[in-house]
């Protein structure tokens, strides 16, 4: 499209009106590009877009590539540039939204605009399923002069292939008369037929549109080799390439998109928009229960989805949406925090959201979303692993972290056909994407997944005005994990808790605090359910065990990391529910907190706050939530740390959760969606203020479900 007088730049301010309280300089460890699923989750790892071809989380190259011709010289925005010997662009700016990141370029008098879209808004679980990505070109001529301007897109098929020998084959497909759309997939759709961490999907479609300009757009899907090396001699596009199957890696396949803006003048700018799809077509087996994408409720095929959302009139409300969404989300945060605090939420939002998918129960009629244990392991729904993330869900969706609560809660209380016969919550449901565990299987960590459970369900509760009535069936099974709790309180004895990869803590009081705070989470839930005289007896039972905890975790001056070892101590992070469920000093008393935080600051190293006293690493998502439970000035030193670290590591990854606390360097861990815990600040008590209320942006959200209206390739290479 091109738009012309003063509105040419709507678009572009629409997102640069966002840019208030993001660090401008910031340099992210990686970049959130495409990311809409665990499987759909590409990232650049570099300073600019045109240093090397993105890749998805794991590593594994997804190669996109962008290129611009100027007055017959073509330059290259994206990609591996230097491999494919091309001019670069100029890269002059970068900035990551919660759910937009933008890059500018500038070259011979030209600004190119780049902005990847992914509609992730999570308390609307028909938006957050949609499984799209927008890329919006906007051109622009910044000397005053008149340009003749082309672009070019294309992506390969790593994005379908679990590996790139595997073939593949592609085609045009009908979404509309004015329209063009390309699909790629394996050709052996191994539908749900492995499960594991460092894996990629290989069964399912990805999808490519455009829906504006035709008469001024050329297509293809032919080898990339050839079409860029067509483009970059300003020769026509080769033809449909017809040899299929055959292996991703042969000759690499790939769908293009070519663009001729003609002449660009200071008065119009042009714009074009790429609708970037994949239908994963089943996205859960659930103990035998194949269930399908949410989103087909409301159309049934990927053609339907595409035809709608890639009408110019239909992103461009959609992308409004999303920046509405943000610009009320970016105030609120800095309301609260600094401008590395805004900037860090902004970066972990699709980390935490994009490892999550909402999947269609078919048998109850109700949607579920499942979340990825990405990069520790590959497991479904870890309840460890969402208890840090709930900050994010807790603040800006409890309703979608209550429907992620629902294949628990059914597992826990043996509704499936594999039994699960333990008295404590279960640690997660099987291996991404097959729940297929025995409960002989799990991981057991009883009071770390039992608490966790409680913790999360009664702050739900709190979040959606007492509302338990989804919870009618489940009364037994959680007042089962609740008496364990109080059978097992005051000392864990020797269990696991989630810092597992530290190895046995036997006696961990950092374990007993989250059970005592299980223990009074389960007395808020049996309030909300009227059950007063049981309620003061667990809350009562939490008063008693958390005095015991006092003087036998005490320490001198600190609270120790377990109760039989002096002379040690540990992040206590666990006490942030004892805040955010209201009860302040009746369980836990300030002064437990504020003789811990004093003594963290003994401890602080050039990146951050190590975990404990055993090693000089830490975790970002505790240390976070110690931060969120700190004065200020404790809260700005120590999200100042947090953002040193991302901002300055070397190890180039999507935002690590595990580093050294010494030097910066990541440990372990990577693009996993614990760093929804950065949100923690924002359900204490002093940001109460700062609550997202979105019923303005999204008039039609729903609370948990609402009625539906049918309608490794890693090598070197051009």
């Amino acid at each position: 499209r091109r738009v012309h007088g003063d509105s040419s730049m709507l678009y572009l301010l629409g997102v640069l009106g966002l840019v208030g309280g993001l660090v401008p300089d910031f340099r992210p460890p990686s970049v959130p590009l495409i990311v809409f699923s665990p499987y759909i989750s590409i990232w650049s790892s570099n300073d600019h877009l045109y240093d090397n071809y993105p890749t998805h989380w794991s590593g594994a190259v997804t190669a996109l590539t962008g290129f611009i011709r100027i007055d017959g010289s073509t330059f290259c925005w994206m990609g591996s540039c230097g491999v494919l010997n091309m001019l670069t662009m100029k890269q002059t700016s970068l900035r990551v939204f919660p759910l937009e990141t933008s890059y500018t370029f500038e070259q011979n008098g030209v600004q190119l605009v780049v902005n990847f879209t992914t509609p992730g808004i999570v308390d609307d679980l028909t938006v957050l399923s949609l499984p799209l990505s927008y890329i919006t070109m906007q051109v622009n001529s910044i000397d005053g002069k008149t340009h003749n301007v082309q672009l070019y897109y294309d992506n390969t098929a790593e994005i379908a292939v679990s590996d790139v020998k595997e073939y593949v084959t592609w085609h045009q497909v009908d979404v509309g008369s004015d329209a063009i759309a390309m699909k790629l997939g394996n050709a052996a759709q191994h539908v749900v037929g492995q499960s594991g961490d460092y894996i990629r999907i290989n069964w399912g479609y990805q999808y490519v549109a455009v829906h504006d300009n035709l008469d001024t757009t050329n297509f293809t899907m032919a080898s990339s080799q050839d079409t860029r090396q067509s483009f970059s001699m300003n020769s026509s596009l080769p033809p449909i390439d017809t040899r299929m199957p055959r292996a991703c890696e042969d000759d690499w396949i790939a769908l293009v998109f070519t663009f001729d803006l003609g002449n660009v003048s200071p008065s119009a700018s042009a714009q074009r928009r790429i609708t970037f799809a994949y239908d994963e077509t089943v996205v859960i087996e659930y103990f035998g229960q194949l269930q399908t994408p949410y989103w087909k409720q409301l159309y049934p095929t990927a053609e339907q989805l595409i035809s709608k959302f890639s009408l110019p009139s239909e992103s461009d409300a959609l992308i409004a949406r999303v920046q509405k969404y943000q610009n009320q989300l970016l105030a609120k945060l800095s309301a609260v925090g600094g401008d590395q605090f805004v900037t860090l939420l902004s970066l972990v939002y699709r980390q935490t959201s994009g490892a999550v998918t909402t999947a269609w129960n078919a048998e109850r009629q109700i949607p579920w979303v499942y979340m990825k244990e990405i990069s520790s392991d590959g497991d479904i729904s870890t309840v460890d692993v969402i208890y840090p993330s709930s900050p994010m869900w807790l603040y800006l969706a409890p309703a979608t972290l209550q429907s992620m609560m629902l294949p628990l809660l059914a597992y826990g209380n043996n509704e499936t056909n594999i039994p699960y016969n333990l008295p404590w919550a279960p640690h997660h449901l099987g291996v991404w994407p097959i729940c297929d565990m025995r409960a002989d299987q799990q991981e057991q960590m009883p009071m770390e997944e039992s608490a966790n459970m409680l913790i999360m369900l009664a702050t739900i509760a709190q979040k959606q005005s007492g509302d338990v009535a989804y919870l009618q069936n489940y009364w037994n099974v959680l007042d089962m994990w609740a008496q364990y709790l109080m059978g097992t309180l005051p000392d864990p004895q020797d269990q696991l808790c989630t810092d597992d990869f530290e190895g046995p803590s036997p006696h961990n009081t950092n374990l007993a605090a989250k059970g005592i705070v299980g223990l009074a989470a389960y007395s808020v839930l049996l309030n909300y359910k009227g059950d007063h005289t049981r309620a003061d007896q667990f809350v009562n039972a939490a008063k008693t065990f958390a005095a015991s905890w006092k003087i036998n975790a005490l320490d001198k001056d600190h609270y120790r990391l377990q109760y039989n070892l002096p002379n040690t101590w540990s992040q206590k992070y666990n006490l942030l529910f004892n805040y955010v469920l209201g009860f302040g000093d009746a369980i836990f008393s300030k002064d437990v907190l504020q003789s811990e935080l004093t003594y963290y600051f003994t401890k602080l190293n050039a990146y951050g706050l190590p975990l404990d006293n055993r090693a000089l690493f830490t975790k970002t998502d505790w240390t976070s939530w110690i931060a969120a439970m700190g004065n200020s000035t404790q809260f700005d030193t120590l999200f100042s740390l947090i953002y040193k670290f991302a901002h300055t590591t070397k190890d180039r990854v999507p935002f690590s959760d595990w580093y050294e606390t010494d030097s910066g360097d990541v440990k372990g861990f990577v693009a996993r969606p614990v760093m929804g815990g950065l949100y923690a600040k924002m359900l204490m008590p002093s940001a109460a203020g700062a609550v997202v209320d979105s019923d303005d942006v999204f008039p039609s959200r729903f609370v948990a479900h609402r009625a539906l209206q049918p309608s490794s390739g890693s090598q070197q290479r051009l």
